[in-house]
């Protein structure tokens, strides 16, 4: 794997860089001040473009850490060839959500390129099968940063071993543990298989019962239906006596229906006679209580009480019209009021005006004192985590000492606490000017609510001109029509005795109805005469109807009797049809059961055979959890080899960088469990680590670190194995002439096509100017704080 053009936008320190890795000569060299966004260019995003996340992140999230401050998005796209093949992988990580992706592939000889992948999932699971390892396996073997080198030599022989194992990808544990949780499936297999076979087993054996219970069953179906046919001739005879009955009640009840019609007819007659006798004896009392005079002027007075009526609907018209006078006169009066209210309201609007543009005056006053506030409370969060005896200042960027540092603490905490008591000074006056403003607001409401009201009351009394003179003359009508009112209400009282005039026009209503009964009062003493003779003759009629009721009851409850033994014959064939059908199903159900008994035959054979393969498999799973894939099998020797050939790639390039030290790494093996011993000869002779210098077990580490590498390459990537190195800030304890010495082996690394690119990132001036590096790259940050590719210099 070979890298040809990385872009970025907006990512960490970089608003925007492209560089092209093919026109570059190598090795190359990287320099800048710390800080300067080296790492973030040559590591983190090439990481983040191959595998979504950043060096050190064992997740996801580079978009919640690389995007730029201030940026919602971060862009990141890389192009490379795996086996002559070019690549592309773009990826744009959202600091609100998560990130999109998509993978190209170069069509040579289409001349375009073609999409492989375009989601995130995608994208990740086809970068692992073009590339051949995962985000470990290129940071172990592609990148060596800073720590790295002196990670293996500072490790306990026992930690050695967790280290390559997990480096290695040797997961021979947990290969262990599936197995075991294979054995558990297969147990649980087992036990469901048992418990099967024994339930079908069981239901098995209750054949000979089902099928003796089947032949009883059918032994008594026949009487059960000749049963049955014995209550049906019953019930049939005992209907046609029923029948019988039920046509002789018909008769009754037809012959008593007759005489309940005349019974009708008598109660009518009854009726009509009594209405007649009330109405003879309610016309003489007529007579009795009205005098003829009375009689005589019924007529007359019914012509006064129509004239009360109509000067009463008079009278109310004009007591409206004196309401509406009334009405109108309140109305004039109210808006004079009003006028006076609105006087004093004028200048309401200018005085909330005014205290609006105090109010945001005292706003933008405390909206700049809080933006101070923020700002040196910031700064005296940075300058509580600034540690050392010298740092930069993170306001201006001068050399900050312990004292001057403390001195500056102690100036922003007076401040800040001016700060605090200006702004409650500002926010209480706020507090009374928007109070102050509210009754404004309430007075501005008032006033416009009286100027409406104005307006309508105006609109009412548009030419309507009214005086006291003229409600009085309206009073003066009315109660002149008063007065007649009494005068005619007293001469109707008189004559027809009552107290209400609903009661004079009832009096009026009987003496005109008792003028015009005189003449019917001979013709009702007529009709009475003959209503008594058609009474008697239906009486005499309507007499048998207790001897028909006595004859009905008898053959009714003959007919009962007969119902409820049809009845109760009902109910058993009911019964005995519902045993017949039970009887039936449940042969049928027998029938299903003896053929589900068969199927649970040919069901166990099948599941005996399937428990014997699952046993056989637990057997086999058990072998492989205890001997196979235990930690003193399969893993040692895989692990020993392993060890074998790192030894033999750190040994070269040790060799390579010219020192005459020589490693041995022996694994050890106490029972299950293993450590690794790493001895290291200087001149033929075993020493500690302990008495080699920085430098010298920088060398050693260093040459582990590329042996683990290479050995890891060729493990999983085999012919996709990186053939770029980058290495960040690897050689800090080095002196000089070992520095020489390293950069001289990295050029027989790249000589040898070993690496094709290598990449050193380094702040070491004496490494950047020796002539093996053909490339050297300076990054450095702007005063806005944004990271630069100054300047390509080719040797």
């Amino acid at each position: 794997m070979k890298l040809l053009k990385l872009l970025v936008r907006n990512l960490a320190t970089y608003e925007y860089c492209n560089l092209d890795f093919y026109k570059l000569d190598y090795p190359m060299f990287v320099t800048g001040r710390t800080g300067s966004g080296k790492t973030t260019l040559f590591v983190d995003a090439i990481t983040a473009a191959l595998y979504g996340k950043a060096y050190g992140e064992k997740t996801g999230g580079i978009h919640k850490e690389l995007v730029m401050k201030g940026k919602q998005i971060g862009e990141v796209q890389l192009e490379f060839e795996v086996e002559g093949i070019v690549y592309r992988v773009w990826r744009k990580f959202y600091t609100n959500r998560g990130s999109e992706a998509e993978l190209w592939k170069w069509d040579a000889d289409k001349d375009y390129w073609s999409v492989i992948a375009y989601t995130v999932r995608d994208v990740d699971r086809e970068i692992l099968k073009i590339i051949g390892l995962n985000f470990d396996g290129l940071l172990n073997s592609a990148i060596v940063r800073q720590g790295d080198v002196y990670t293996f030599l500072r490790k306990k022989p026992s930690e050695r071993r967790e280290l390559l194992l997990n480096i290695l990808n040797i997961r021979f544990d947990e290969l262990r543990d599936k197995a075991k949780d294979k054995i558990r499936e297969l147990e649980k297999e087992i036990t469901r298989l048992n418990t099967s076979i024994s339930e079908k087993e069981k239901k098995i054996k209750e054949e000979p019962k089902l099928i003796k219970e089947k032949d009883v069953l059918k032994e008594k179906l026949p009487k059960i239906s000749e049963e049955i046919e014995k209550c049906k001739n019953r019930k049939e005879k005992l209907q046609k006596e029923l029948d019988k009955l039920n046509t002789n009640i018909g008769e009754l009840q037809r012959e008593l229906k007759t005489i309940e019609d005349l019974e009708t007819k008598l109660r009518e007659k009854i009726e009509k006679r009594s209405q007649v006798q009330k109405e003879i004896v309610q016309i003489e009392n007529m007579l009795k209580r009205f005098t003829e005079e009375k009689v005589e002027k019924a007529e007359e007075y019914e012509e006064k009480i129509n004239n009360l009526e109509k000067i009463k609907l008079q009278k109310q018209s004009e007591e409206l019209k004196l309401n509406n006078l009334h009405q109108k006169l309140l109305k004039k009066k109210k808006l004079e009021q009003k006028r006076k209210e609105l006087k004093t309201l004028e200048n309401i609007e200018k005085k909330l005006k005014i205290k609006q543009q105090e109010l945001s005056i005292l706003n933008e006053q405390i909206g700049s004192i809080k933006g101070k506030k923020n700002e040196i409370e910031k700064t005296l969060k940075t300058l509580n985590k600034l540690k050392g005896a010298v740092m930069e200042c993170p306001v201006c960027g001068t050399p900050l000492s312990r004292e001057r540092r403390e001195e500056r603490k102690l100036h922003l905490t007076n401040e800040l606490k001016k700060l605090k008591e200006e702004l409650s000074r500002l926010s209480e006056s706020k507090k009374k000017l928007e109070e102050l403003l509210e009754g404004l607001r309430k007075r501005k409401s008032e006033k416009d609510s009286l100027v409406t009201e104005l307006h309508i009351l105006t609109d009412e009394l548009k030419g309507v001109v009214i005086t006291e003179e003229d409600v009085k003359k309206q009073k003066s009508k009315l109660e002149d029509l008063e007065r007649k009112i009494k005068a005619l209400w007293s001469d109707i009282k008189n004559f027809t005795l009552s107290k209400t005039l609903d009661n004079a026009k009832e009096v009026i209503v009987t003496l005109k109805n008792i003028k015009s009964r005189m003449p019917r009062l001979k013709e009702l003493r007529e009709k009475l005469c003959d209503l008594n003779k058609e009474i008697a003759e239906l009486e005499s009629k309507v007499s048998r109807k207790r001897i028909l009721e006595r004859e009905l009851s008898k053959v009714k409850s003959k007919a009962e009797t007969l119902r409820s033994q049809i009845k109760e014959l009902d109910e058993k064939i009911e019964k005995l049809i519902g045993e017949l059908r039970r009887s039936e199903q449940r042969i049928k159900d027998i029938d299903k059961e003896l053929d589900l008994i068969k199927e649970y035959r040919a069901e166990v054979k099948k599941e005996r055979k399937d428990l014997e393969g699952r046993e056989l498999d637990k057997k086999a799973y058990e072998l492989l959890a205890s001997r196979v894939f235990s930690p003193g099998a399969l893993p040692v020797k895989l692990l020993e080899e392993y060890i074998e050939t790192i030894e033999i790639y750190a040994n070269e390039y040790l060799k390579t960088f010219g020192q005459n030290i020589n490693i041995s790494l022996n694994l050890v093996k106490k029972k299950e469990q293993q450590s690794i011993n790493l001895n290291v000869y200087a001149n033929g002779y075993l020493r500690r680590i302990s008495t080699f210098s920085g430098g010298e077990s920088t060398l050693i580490g260093f040459a582990i670190r590329l042996a683990i590498g290479k050995m890891l390459a060729e493990l999983y990537a085999r012919t996709k194995h990186p053939r770029f190195l980058i290495i960040d800030e690897g050689f800090g304890p080095l002196d000089e002439e070992l520095r020489q010495k390293v950069a001289e082996a990295l050029a027989r690394l790249y000589e040898t096509r070993e690496y094709e690119q290598i990449v050193v990132i380094s702040h070491q001036e004496d490494l950047r100017s020796h002539p093996v590096f053909k490339t050297i790259l300076e990054i450095t940050k702007d005063i806005s704080g944004l990271s630069q590719v100054r300047g390509i210099t080719s040797t």
